[in-house]
């Protein structure tokens, strides 16, 4: 990962570079000119960045915007390090699924393995009001993918589980494609991408046959944040 970084940001300064990589909560990026090539120290958790916020880090070390970039990084810091500290409470392995696994196989099998994200089942229940309930989503700014506990259970079937973490997949994937712009959300693009899904139509009917069990079950609570 860190030979693409340091290509990446080589194409885009237009110089030789030298990189380390170092484990620090004081410094971001430091960085030294030299006649002929830059000398770079890049914090650990910038490794897995999207290559949104390595175009920041480009115009942070080349002085564009250097005021925002700086503001940008740091707030990118800021929430991964608090995804490491919540990384413990991730549950990928529920009663009767694994995430990690299901996860894996998706991403190999339909993305060539390029989705990074993280995946968890979402934490227990709150109370909010509500009468809808979300089964999946993906936030960017984190890239994590959060699954519904209620769908852990025996009789959910695997194509349906599986085709809810697909889903929020192709969402990681689209905006991975789209390097970091506005979000396509179920664009034309994303919905013609998710019919390579092949239990896709039979999904979609078990949610309409049992959407209003999992509402009625979890009325009243909100249960995807981790």
């Amino acid at each position: 990962m860190i030979e693409k970084i340091r290509r990446y940001l080589e194409q885009k300064l237009g110089k030789h570079i030298e990189m380390s990589v170092i484990r620090s909560r004081k410094i971001l990026i430091q960085k030294k000119q030299k006649s002929d090539a830059i000398t770079i120290v890049l914090n650990k958790i910038f490794l897995d960045a999207p290559e949104e916020t390595l175009s920041i880090i480009s115009d942070f070390l080349t002085g564009k915007n250097k005021k925002i970039a700086r503001r940008h990084l740091i707030e990118y810091a800021h929430k991964t390090m608090r995804e490491t500290l919540k990384e413990k409470n991730f549950v990928v392995s529920g009663k009767f699924f694994n995430l990690k696994e299901i996860f894996a196989r998706l991403n190999q099998q339909y993305f060539n393995n390029l989705i990074t994200s993280k995946i968890t089942f979402g934490k227990r229940c709150k109370k909010e009001r509500t009468s809808s309930i979300v089964f999946g989503n993906y936030s960017p700014q984190l890239n994590i993918i959060r699954i519904n506990r209620s769908l852990d259970q025996d009789f959910v079937p695997e194509y349906f589980i599986e085709y809810i973490v697909f889903h929020e997949m192709l969402h990681a994937y689209m905006h991975l494609s789209s390097k970091g712009k506005k979000s396509t959300g179920h664009s034309k693009k994303f919905k013609e991408m998710e019919k390579i899904y092949p239990d896709l139509e039979k999904a979609e009917q078990w949610k309409r046959k049992n959407l209003n069990f999992f509402i009625n079950a979890n009325k009243g609570k909100k249960c995807l944040e981790n």
